[in-house]
């Protein structure tokens, strides 16, 4: 169901009114309708991946057992094509033509009478080894394993992919490297990742993983960056806890490079639809009756990182939004909010602004911050684990805040 919106569907259905003759040809259990050919569904799924029905109070010893029992139409396509004597002539979509399923049984047999079509379940180019499986399936004839599928010219592949690639049902990468060739003489740096995004994301190339390591002019990284722990790791403990315990949770940042690092982050203007230019009595661009309201009348925990660079009027603007979306006067509409960043850092920008000016758009001048709890992080994860440069600068740092 959409949140706010209406279903005329259902409503059409709610209101629509059922004769006599009708009603008498529904209690005797006629059908209604007719279809012509009949549809056979066709599951499909990776190895071990199939649909299992079973009762959550029972041990995982019997649900197990049932499992590997369980046949869906693709692994009983297998088996046929196994146990016949002679090759098997069809795909998989050929097979319900020749055959019929019988869902009690699960088992393929002969097709005595009538016509079937077969209709694999979709799986987009995003799927991964699932769609790799399903465009094999539809070439290859009497395949007795998902093994067999991966054998081409008696190798067995590794994947599906990699298969595909050997039948030639792939084509290669060839004219995605001349288009960045191409677009590298005369595209600026935004421009080519740009491109190099909408290859990603809409051209499914064949080998999309590339590594720095294989353009040997590139620097390296030389640190790893997942491995350093610290206000991020924390931030993000909190949302996916929260998360596991079925709240919703919602991660902003004031920057779009921070926001990366957060799990499900994204900007505080993109986030609360605030305005560019921001007022003392603004508010954000979210109606009561949209789908963000909503989502904000049912959030549990904002987490906002790097507040301390907002100026103090986006943060009561959001107040006020989440006021008056939640239909209460408490310090943004009763949303716990969690307001993270070090007031050390890199301030608000005000334009040709004097220092009196920057320090009034602080958010610690702002009426919320009589209702803010301050919690404080004194351990420096990084000086823990770098040189003793990044704690000599640490220690400027500090000194100048000081002065």
């Amino acid at each position: 169901m959409v949140l706010g919106m209406i279903n005329e569907i259902q409503q059409h259905l709610d209101a629509r009114y059922i004769g006599p003759p009708e009603a008498a040809w529904r209690i005797f259990g006629h059908h209604l309708h007719a279809e012509m050919p009949t549809v056979v569904r066709l599951a499909l799924h990776l190895p071990g991946m199939h649909r299992v029905v079973f009762n959550p109070e029972e041990s995982l010893e019997t649900i197990q057992s049932r499992a590997g029992q369980q046949m869906s139409t693709l692994i009983g396509f297998f088996a046929y094509c196994a146990s016949s004597e002679e090759e098997c002539p069809f795909t998989y979509q050929e097979f319900p033509q020749h055959y019929v399923w019988l869902k009690s049984e699960k088992r393929w047999k002969s097709r005595e009478r009538g016509y079937a079509i077969g209709r694999m379940y979709f799986a987009s180019p995003n799927c991964g080894e699932r769609f790799y499986l399903r465009l094999l399936l539809t070439v290859v004839k009497g395949p007795k394993s998902f093994q067999s599928l991966r054998t081409v010219d008696n190798v067995v592949h590794d994947t599906f992919k990699l298969a595909c690639v050997a039948m030639g049902l792939l084509e290669d990468d060839k004219e995605w490297i001349q288009c960045l060739k191409e677009a590298a003489v005369m595209k600026t740096g935004y421009q080519l990742r740009r491109l190099f995004s909408i290859i990603l994301t809409q051209c499914s190339p064949l080998n999309p993983c590339k590594s720095l390591i294989d353009f040997s002019p590139m620097p390296q990284p030389t640190a790893n960056w997942s491995a350093v722990v610290g206000k991020t790791f924390l931030y993000n403990t909190i949302a996916l806890k929260c998360r596991n315990l079925g709240y919703i949770v919602v991660t902003v940042t004031s920057s779009g490079i921070a926001s990366l690092l957060l799990v499900g982050g994204r900007t505080a203007h993109s986030t609360f639809s605030i305005p560019l230019d921001v007022l003392d009595n603004s508010n954000c661009g979210l109606s009561k009756q949209s789908l963000q309201a909503e989502l904000f009348r049912e959030t549990k925990l904002i987490i906002w990182v790097k507040v301390p660079m907002q100026h103090r009027h986006c943060v009561e603007a959001v107040d006020r939004t989440l006021r008056d979306i939640c239909d209460s006067k408490k310090p943004f509409g009763g949303i716990i909010v969690v307001l993270g960043g070090d007031f050390r850092q890199i301030l608000q920008v005000i334009p040709k602004g004097v220092r009196e000016q920057i320090v009034n758009a602080s958010l610690r001048h702002s009426v919320l911050w009589k209702h803010i709890h301050i919690l404080t992080l004194d351990l420096n994860m990084r000086l823990n684990r770098e040189g003793h440069k990044n704690a000599n600068f640490a220690n400027f740092l500090m000194e100048v805040t000081l002065l």
